[in-house]
């Protein structure tokens, strides 16, 4: 899976090369550009800092923001309920190395939650798609769905399969055109699809799929039922080979439990 689960954006684990270190085709200087996506369907809108400065207000959920330019080294980034900075999600200090991500909020706020609050971390990294054709990724963002498989309706092709919860697969090249997708359960094509979206991809673009929404709203007691939201990425060409002649990787790690404040913002 592509999927970075965790709270760095560090580039740097190869083969004979420590996590703590930068490889030679990197820098400490330079810029991330990060965007946004509020994934968790029983927050509030929120708020986002970057260093104590607000880079972005009143996120409902659902939305994707623009991409941000991040100075790359360590920052600060806390996660507010919208007007309410006392009503704390996230606030931890990340080690920000050039590149480009997607940063999804997800998993769900409380001391009930099935699926604590975590970040998602995706590079947004590969070569920029054909002219004749699109790029497309899911990530896996529900909370409350299992792994799932999308097939194409038209053609019965699962380009998709056993896409678990704050996981996403890897870039899949489609032809450009209009699309009917089945989200079901992973190894279980007889069963109805949970969802069906109609989309329809440009030429020459890259889009993330992101599943979002409770798959039982009721069982949930939510309020916010499952959807796929597609967006455009922007792409940073693959990481080129350092001195090693191996392509560095992305190192995370992976976080525990984030749910401070959560309390605070339900009563």
């Amino acid at each position: 899976m592509a999927v970075l689960l965790g709270t760095v954006l560090v580039a740097g684990a190869t083969a004979g090369v420590a996590q703590d270190e930068t490889p030679a085709n990197e820098t400490d200087d330079g810029t991330a550009q990060v965007r946004i996506v509020h994934a968790v369907p029983n927050a509030p809108a929120v708020d986002v800092q970057i260093d104590d400065e607000t880079v972005l207000e009143n996120v409902t959920f659902g939305n994707v923001s623009d991409y941000l330019s991040v100075d790359a080294g360590d920052r600060r980034v806390t996660v507010t309920a919208a007007n309410d900075s006392d009503a704390v999600y996230y606030d931890e200090t990340l080690p920000i190395q050039p590149g480009t991500y997607t940063v999804a909020a997800a998993g769900e706020v409380g001391d009930d939650a099935a699926e604590p609050f975590t970040p998602v971390i995706l590079l947004d990294e590969g070569t920029e798609p054909d002219e004749n054709e699109s790029l497309v990724r899911l990530a896996h963002l529900a909370p409350d769905a299992p792994a799932v498989d999308v097939t194409v309706a038209e053609t019965d092709e699962t380009p998709f399969e056993n896409v678990s919860f704050a996981n996403s697969s890897e870039y899949q090249s489609v032809p450009p055109g209009d699309y009917t997708l089945e989200v079901r359960p992973a190894d279980d094509e007889d069963a109805d699809p949970v969802a069906t979206v109609n989309v329809t991809l440009d030429n020459g673009t890259a889009y993330s799929a992101f599943a979002t929404g409770y798959l039982d709203p009721e069982a949930a007691a939510g309020d916010e039922p499952f959807d796929v939201v597609f967006e455009t990425d922007q792409l940073t060409a693959p990481t080129v080979e350092n001195e090693t002649g191996e392509t560095p990787e992305i190192a995370v790690e992976t976080i525990a439990e984030t749910t401070t404040g959560a309390d605070d913002a339900e009563e």
